[in-house]
């Protein structure tokens, strides 16, 4: 039994890891409309392509680009391990329930909505210059990608009236660009959203490094969106 025991217990100190890896398989599932679900619905990419292109450029932009955003969740609030694992089942139980729903959600929201709401109860110190800072990105981002949209389509207006083009090389240009719109989109949503999943375990479990929450967070993203992510991507479509 002892024996058993000292082959178990080091593999027990990566349990809590199990709250990020399930937070992370419900961002993927949820998230993966918002780069792909278009191109899906409009048949321009089939499903099982677009998750596949999915996933790989998750874990790309989680690897290349990641550390900063665990750099920002893990200083919003002072946790212990008890209560990280709270946070991240609490936000994955959220996502959960919305993604069978078919109903795409931000896990941005649902994690720091977790983390204050056991911060308040249990009375941890919480950075509120940080707190400001991410509820300003979240009021800030619809109204620049409004902007975006706007800018980008009169550009696009005048250029396809300017330059004379088949109906077909037309839609050729449109396909592509949304195909490349769809993985960018997913680099970048494994850049900005890893964090979600394991940026609040860094510096909290020994021998782990922010490298490897960046992997685990990526695969889980990745794992996601390959299994689960058809019902709100059709929905989205």
């Amino acid at each position: 039994c002892r024996e058993k025991e000292n082959l178990i217990m080091p593999f027990a100190v990566y349990l809590p890891l199990l709250g990020g890896i399930y937070l992370g398989w419900c961002l993927g599932a949820n998230s993966a409309a918002n780069c792909f679900g278009t191109a899906v619905a409009a048949r321009i990419v089939s499903f099982r392509k677009a998750v596949c292109l999915c996933a790989l450029t998750v874990f790309l932009g989680a690897i290349l680009q990641g550390q900063a955003g665990i750099q920002t969740l893990s200083s919003l609030a002072n946790q212990s391990l008890t209560t990280i694992v709270i946070t991240t089942v609490a936000a994955a139980l959220t996502g959960t329930i919305m993604t069978y729903l078919a109903i795409p959600i931000s896990s941005s929201q649902a994690i720091i909505g977790a983390i204050v709401g056991i911060g308040l109860s249990c009375h941890h110190r919480i950075d509120w210059t940080v707190f400001q800072k991410i509820i300003l990105c979240w009021l800030s981002t619809p109204l620049v990608a409004m902007i975006c949209a706007i800018l980008m389509y009169n550009l696009l207006r005048r250029f396809f009236a300017r330059i004379p083009m088949s109906m077909f090389t037309r839609d050729k240009i449109l396909w592509s660009g949304l195909l490349l719109a769809g993985t960018y989109a997913s680099y970048a949503l494994g850049a900005n959203c890893v964090a979600i999943a394991t940026g609040v375990f860094s510096g909290q479990i020994a021998n782990v490094t922010d490298f490897h929450l960046l992997v685990i967070g990526a695969i889980a993203i990745g794992l996601g969106v390959v299994t689960f992510s058809r019902r709100v991507m059709h929905a989205v479509g």
